[in-house]
């Protein structure tokens, strides 16, 4: 009855765990590729329209890879710049440059006369709205509305005559004073879009964009980029938006100081062959589009097996294998245990010493046959000697001295036969037993 009841009660926690377990399994991460809050759909599409993606850890790498085709994103958050490597990417020539930062020094450089002005709302209470454009730069006008948290940084825009003297205000930290010194001499074109309300109820921008009449390329301020992840990539002008500013020209620029493997992105063209999201967008608590992964030699940008097949997939094969072993374990108590059950006809000692005998002179089991002879003859003579019963009494350190003296042979001599040479022959394992047996026959005798 006990057996029973342990039976039953094991094959009810294996239904259970079964039955419970695709709906904790829903609720679990299913990797990068499906997580909300990443880019990697972003990167993908990009990659798939022939934008190469490259990686900097260091303003060096990045300057490498500037021209007038390439387009650098930028987050002081992630990388720590002195005010001279500032100025070396702010004079560089880009095609455009996509600014993630709520540092003064870093707006002061690439986007003078723009400054942070603050963020709106709470990040833990932020609702998804739609953001209307109220602009008429050509990415945004195309893109229109998008559908992002109301939570983000915004930016005020000073009068164009201050802007274009690029000069920093007296307030300005001296740092940003020295940048800004360096910047770019003239800028146009000042746009804000996507406008958001402040504390205060005035509508500030998110989104800023200008031109740089020196290098010839455009600055695009962000103060959000929850519009670039998985969870809003489908919704209104999301994704056009993404692509547009992201993907304006064929080489993309991702200067960040680490980057973290992510096997989910194919399809590589440039020297960041993996890459996913970090969090850190301009403040705004939102994931942006960091590159996670380093440049890797031989550009190996295939997707794996595991990323192809279904989050669900594990969970699966874990039933399968839980359902074996139930059908295994149910199988396998009916039958019952093992019983013993005596042997129903008598086997004679002698026909069993003669299987064994074949058995060693198949298999030329010399030295085994030899030891068990040894081992016989010595369990035998021990107690003619006197000696103590046991192991102890019938070692070969405990029989010769006696034997000798006994017998008068050698110590040589009996411990040569006891524990001498293991035969390699049949000839020698026949020579042994005759010597072990008048061994024997010796101590009986006398």
């Amino acid at each position: 009855m006990r057996q029973h009841a342990r039976r039953s009660l094991a094959l009810v926690l294996m239904s259970a765990a079964l039955a419970l377990g695709p709906a904790a399994m829903a609720g679990a991460d299913s990797g990068p590729l499906a997580d909300p809050t990443n880019n990697d759909a972003l990167l993908n599409l990009l990659m798939e329209n022939g934008v190469e993606y490259d990686t900097a850890q260091s303003p060096d790498e990045a300057l490498g890879d500037a021209g007038p085709d390439s387009t650098l994103v930028i987050n002081d958050d992630e990388v720590g710049l002195s005010a001279a490597e500032v100025s070396e990417l702010a004079t560089a020539q880009w095609g455009r440059v996509i600014v993630l930062t709520t540092d003064a020094d870093l707006l002061a450089a690439f986007a003078p006369g723009v400054t942070l002005a603050g963020s709106s709302d709470d990040p833990e209470r932020s609702t998804t709205t739609g953001l209307q454009a109220s602009c008429d730069q050509a990415d945004a006008a195309v893109a229109g509305t998008i559908l992002a948290p109301d939570y983000s940084t915004f930016y005020a825009i000073n009068e164009p005559k201050a802007t274009a003297t690029a000069s920093a205000s007296p307030s300005a930290s001296p740092s940003a004073q020295s940048t800004a010194s360096t910047a770019s001499a003239y800028v146009s074109d000042v746009t804000g879009c996507y406008d958001v309300a402040s504390a205060a109820g005035e509508h500030e921008p998110t989104m800023v964009s200008l031109h740089d009449d020196h290098t010839g390329g455009d600055v695009i301020v962000l103060g959000t980029t929850s519009f670039a992840e998985n969870r809003y990539l489908t919704d209104d002008g999301d994704a056009a938006l993404a692509l547009r500013l992201f993907g304006a020209h064929s080489d993309l620029v991702w200067l960040a100081a680490s980057f973290t493997e992510d096997p989910n992105l194919g399809g590589c063209g440039g020297s960041a062959c993996d890459g996913g999201s970090q969090s850190g967008g301009a403040g705004s608590g939102n994931q942006t589009l960091l590159p996670t992964a380093p440049p890797q030699a031989g550009g190996a940008g295939a997707l794996q097996v595991n990323s192809l097949l279904p989050h669900w997939i594990w969970w699966a094969v874990l039933q399968l294998v839980v359902a074996a072993a139930a059908l295994a374990y149910w199988r396998a108590r009916r039958m019952g245990r093992l019983v013993g059950e005596a042997l129903p006809v008598r086997v004679r000692a002698a026909e069993t010493v003669e299987g064994h005998a074949n058995l060693y002179r198949r298999a030329a089991a010399h030295g085994r046959a030899a030891g068990l002879l040894r081992a016989a003859t010595a369990r035998r003579v021990a107690p003619l000697l006197g000696l103590p019963a046991g192991p102890a009494g019938r070692s070969p350190q405990m029989l010769v001295a006696p034997l000798a003296a006994r017998l008068g042979h050698s110590p040589e001599e009996v411990h040569a036969v006891l524990a001498g040479d293991v035969p390699q022959t049949e000839a020698e394992l026949v020579r042994l037993t005759d010597q072990l047996d008048r061994l024997e026959q010796e101590v009986r005798s006398r």
